[in-house]
């Protein structure tokens, strides 16, 4: 017997964890919008100069060259920085945000299933999944939930499970006795391999992290990860120059595309 189906469900309203990206670790509640930023003519978004001066104090040269002397209320340090002068709440350095329910998740899936059931001693079940799982964060006020897929994600997944149980092959009834009924089993389990995320940018960048760029031309891992020959307690597998930072005051090629997405909404 062979069975076809489709599976799929859609979540909302799950826990969205830590909100801190990709605007500084201040969460929902403290964030500074694109138009208080705008109101100073900064552009921290598109601009590295502006995004670096972001994290100079008030009392610096080149911040009062650029904004003036700007205090958000009297008696405010201008040992503090800029951009924690034009939060909305500058007294605070983070209010974070932990479990907000802005989080969604998207699975959809063909399932093909077999089943030989028992004859002649033997049943096997077969079951095979093509898959796609999303899940989705919304990082800011600013903007809607950023797809991604699943850190568990597994497009193909294949399974089957063999049972043999032995026969009565002997005419003597003692022999027939002892060697019946004797359960023999395989079960074999193929997958795609997880995701593996790029890695975290270690520039300097005052509205939020991004991820390394990918450097092209150079291979993602430095030995065939198929060829048996990997012990994983000493083996370095992944190349450290498929990656490279991206420019101090600039986000790597995915943040950067939410920093766009956060200017316009």
């Amino acid at each position: 017997m062979i069975e076809v189906s489709y599976v799929g469900n859609r979540g909302v309203w799950w826990s969205g964890g830590t909100v801190t990206a990709p605007v500084g670790p201040y969460g929902f509640i403290n964030q500074v919008s694109p138009q208080a930023f705008a109101n100073y003519g900064l552009n921290p978004y598109t601009n590295p100069a502006d995004n670096l001066l972001l994290g100079q104090t008030l009392a610096s040269t080149s911040v009062i060259s650029r904004v003036g002397n700007i205090l958000p209320y009297p008696g405010y340090s201008n040992k503090n920085t800029l951009l924690n002068a034009l939060r909305p709440f500058p007294q605070f350095s983070t209010i974070g945000v932990v479990n907000s329910p802005t989080g969604n998740t998207w699975y959809d899936s063909l399932h093909v299933k077999a089943t030989k059931r028992l004859s002649h001693g033997l049943q096997i079940n077969s079951a095979f999944t093509w898959s796609k799982s999303f899940v989705g964060i919304r990082p800011n006020l600013f903007v809607q939930s950023v797809k991604s897929l699943q850190p568990t994600d597994q497009p193909f997944l294949w399974n089957t499970n063999i049972v043999y149980t032995t026969q009565s092959s002997f005419a003597n009834r003692f022999l027939a006795a002892a060697t019946r009924d004797w359960g023999i089993g395989a079960f074999l389990e193929y997958g795609s391999g997880f995701p593996l995320a790029p890695p975290t940018a270690t520039n300097t960048n005052y509205i939020g992290g991004s991820e390394m760029i990918r450097v092209p031309g150079q291979p993602l891992y430095i030995k065939n990860l198929n060829c048996g020959c990997i012990n994983p307690y000493s083996d370095i597998v992944l190349n450290p120059k498929a990656w490279v930072n991206p420019p101090n005051g600039t986000f790597g090629p995915a943040l950067g595309t939410l920093a766009r997405i956060y200017l316009t909404k």
